[in-house]
């Protein structure tokens, strides 16, 4: 009887002691897939694609495996967008194509693999357009699977030999006699919730928007703007964004402004703080002059952050200077911490020397040390030597500890021999 308490209590403690190491790695993929998310908000695509590759290998059971696999064929694609030799672009962009491709076969219920076919078939695009035309088969395989699925909508005829026919490499004729369904049938599949069939369609007009976008954009708007699911909404608003046609950016602004969906009018604002257009950035700032939800100002921030022009910045250091709302303002310094420019760092001292806010300094301290200016420690130091407040001090003094300056060595070492 001993001897079996005894094994009773040894593998209770392999099963703590395995239970324990579980929630140390359920920790640490957590810990990383948040780090490389972050990452991708602040477009630090080496940092992201360096964090989901972590997940993607050396966690292979974490829950995180479908979303690192869509972020990293997501970040590996937009790098490849920056990318000025060719032959490494679409080495990239090849590369974001298996990883979707796991995502797509691997995690079928995963929830994105609808939107990983959507970017393949957007990378695909590309591909063959670069002269690589194997890749043509995941375009054909999305339209062939959206007009087997459009045949089983109410409603909606003439379908049964398109199948045939785009087997038969008619492309055009296809595309054309789809185009022309859909747009006949528009209205019932507004009715249609989110299914399968319903993401077919999406991926077959992302295809169609970049074979024929005169055509497929009306279409892909009308969903936008009236599709009765909130969700059917998003998703034709995801594949709107991609596109660089202007006309986006107006349905963009009804969308950040009218939806009736708190998530469609986020998205919506999130997709202007995408673009590089004056439009834009003129849009946002019109948008957050006129909103009084303070949770809706903080996602007109986080856009406003996205955007890198003169302007965007202006309103940030404008919100900062002016904005009532504390919690909105804390946010506008913390995104201001996350850029380089010498006005910011002016702007954030003056700041600083100004206000007798304690909890305000301590932000205001965390995003002057974020700045990689060289004239940042100088400024640290500077601070440090005036503050009075003995707490203010140590977090001035913890935050020149992690610059690793030989300025900032010298200032510790002189407090330590005082």
């Amino acid at each position: 009887m001993k001897k079996i308490k005894l094994l009773a209590a040894f593998l209770a403690l392999i099963m703590l002691y395995g239970g324990l190491l579980t929630a140390q790695q359920t920790k640490k993929d957590k810990e990383i897939y948040e780090k490389a998310k972050q990452s991708i908000y602040q477009k630090d695509w080496d940092a992201a694609i360096k964090g989901f590759e972590a997940i993607v290998e050396e966690f292979k059971n974490s829950s995180y495996q479908d979303d690192s696999l869509y972020w990293l064929g997501y970040s590996l694609d937009k790098v490849s967008r920056s990318l000025d030799e060719l032959e490494h672009q679409l080495e990239l962009k090849e590369k974001a194509l298996d990883h979707l491709n796991t995502l797509i076969e691997g995690y079928s219920l995963s929830a994105w693999a609808d939107d990983a076919r959507v970017l393949r078939v957007k990378i695909a695009e590309e591909l063959v357009n670069k002269g690589i035309s194997k890749y043509r088969a995941y375009i054909n395989g999305s339209l062939l699977e959206s007009l087997e699925g459009l045949k089983e909508l109410e409603g909606v005829k003439g379908l049964e030999g398109l199948a045939a026919l785009y087997e038969k490499e008619s492309h055009l004729e296809a595309l054309k006699e789809l185009e022309v369904n859909l747009d006949l049938k528009v209205d019932i599949l507004l009715k249609n919730e989110i299914d399968p069939e319903m993401e077919l369609k999406l991926i077959a007009l992302d295809a169609l928007l970049g074979m024929d976008e005169e055509k497929a954009f009306p279409l892909l708007s009308k969903i936008a703007k009236e599709g009765e699911s909130a969700e059917l909404r998003e998703k034709a608003l995801f594949v709107l964004s991609q596109s660089e046609n202007p006309k986006v950016i107006p349905l963009l602004i009804e969308l950040a402004t009218k939806d009736s969906s708190e998530k469609v009018r986020e998205q919506a604002l999130f997709w202007l703080g995408q673009r590089r257009d004056e439009e834009s950035i003129k849009a946002l700032i019109r948008i957050y002059d006129k909103e009084k939800d303070i949770k809706f100002k903080e996602k007109l921030i986080f856009s406003l952050s996205q955007h890198r022009s003169k302007k965007a910045l202006d309103k940030l250091i404008d919100i900062v200077k002016n904005e009532q709302d504390k919690k909105a303002r804390d946010q506008a310094v913390f995104f201001l911490g996350q850029r380089g420019e010498k006005e910011i760092l002016n702007t954030l001292i003056d700041l600083y020397k100004k206000t007798d806010d304690i909890k305000f300094k301590n932000k205001l301290i965390h995003s002057i040390s974020q700045n990689k200016s060289d004239e940042t420690v100088s400024l640290l130091i500077d601070l440090a030597r005036k503050e009075k407040n003995p707490e203010l001090k140590k977090q001035l003094i913890f935050w020149l500890g992690q610059s690793k300056s030989e300025k900032a060595l010298k200032y510790l070492k002189e407090i330590i021999e005082k």
